[in-house]
């Protein structure tokens, strides 16, 4: 009877060391794997946008006047990028400067100071900034969900100023996300 006391303590405490290993070591590597899952989707995001970040940023190469060069590479991008939802360029008194397109109407007295990509755009001059999602209400007929990334673009005193917005197809980065490969 003893004997079979022992053999039952030992196998109970056997068991219970073995679960705690094997449950330790499987903590360990889910979260390992948690870990690399985020840091590739943290790439990837972070490769994205810095992509879109290029794009903003040829917009200042060119200078004011120049307008129809940069109207014709920034159709360029728009037709060979289906990620990309719209691009648009205002004017200091956010007057739509591309595209020039009389089929986008925008919706009369808009208050875009509400919106977060502009006052990041005027809060960082300068800079590329991204907005979170956010639905397209100051154009009229289109409620796109996107990703904003703004640039408040300075010229020249005597030529004013410019305010790009590159709006991201928000499915493009749910997608991003979604696809990752380890």
């Amino acid at each position: 009877v003893y004997f079979s006391l022992f053999i039952v303590l030992l196998l109970t405490i056997s068991t219970v060391f073995l679960y705690q290993r094997t449950n330790a070591t499987m903590t360990k590597q889910a979260s390992e794997y948690a870990e690399q899952v985020v840091d590739q989707v943290a790439l990837n995001v972070k490769s994205y946008f810095n992509y879109m970040e290029d794009i903003s940023n040829m917009s200042t190469g060119y200078k004011y006047g120049e307008d129809k060069y940069l109207s014709s590479a920034l159709d360029s991008i728009k037709e060979v990028r289906q990620d990309i939802d719209s691009i648009y360029i205002f004017d200091e008194k956010m007057n739509l400067v591309y595209p020039e397109d009389d089929s986008i109407k925008l919706r009369e007295n808009y208050d875009f100071k509400k919106e977060q990509w502009y006052k990041k755009a005027i809060e960082f001059r300068g800079e590329s900034v991204i907005s979170p999602t956010n639905v397209q209400r100051f154009v009229l007929d289109n409620n796109n969900w996107v990703v904003s990334m703004s640039k408040f673009l300075e010229f020249e005193e005597l030529y004013g100023s410019r305010l790009l917005l590159i709006q991201m197809n928000y499915k493009v980065i749910n997608d991003i996300c979604s696809n990752i490969d380890l």
